[in-house]
């Protein structure tokens, strides 16, 4: 599946537009933006999808979704949150802008399903694996190293503590 130029060149004059009114926005607002309406900016400026055909869009549009989810702690399904290393919203957001030109969402029946069942030996693995464990309570050390020096500090309570800049491997 292909898209025409026409096609392009008509989406883009719409992103033109869309462009300068963001542009209008920011400058009212004193150079301020909503973070999605940021994105949303930012995709009108440089639509990298404006030529990619719907169907390679809508399983771009399920990955990033997929993407986007995480099980919770009490194994519920959510999205990340959304802040400033979460790229996966902003990419989602450029989509939802892409659909806005086409006119709708992708029909996701459509796209490829991937065949694992994650309930089939009951919950998913991730919440079985943490099913017993117990947030601790008190302020507790994390110490990164080698093996040879970690488990005297496991058996014996020792615990050496050496700068990284005098390792030398």
């Amino acid at each position: 599946m292909t898209v025409s130029v026409d096609l392009m060149r008509a989406r883009l004059r719409f992103l033109e537009e869309r462009h300068s009114e963001f542009k209008r926005r920011t400058e009212a607002n004193g150079g301020s933006l909503p973070r999605s309406d940021w994105w949303r900016f930012e995709y009108a400026a440089n639509p990298y999808l404006l030529g990619c055909p719907d169907d390679r869009l809508a399983i771009r549009f399920h990955d990033v979704f997929t993407n986007q989810t995480e099980l919770s702690r009490e194994a519920l399904i959510g999205i990340l949150p959304v802040d400033d290393g979460n790229q996966f919203i902003r990419k989602f957001t450029h989509l939802l802008e892409e659909y806005a030109l086409r006119g709708g969402l992708p029909n996701l029946n459509d796209i490829p399903k991937d065949n694992v069942d994650y309930f089939a030996n009951g919950g998913p693995i991730a919440a079985r694996i943490f099913a017993n464990y117990v947030e601790p309570t008190l302020p507790f050390l994390v110490k990164y190293g080698s093996r040879q020096f970690l488990e005297p500090m496991l058996h014996e309570g020792k615990i050496r503590i050496c700068p990284a800049r005098v390792r030398t491997h």
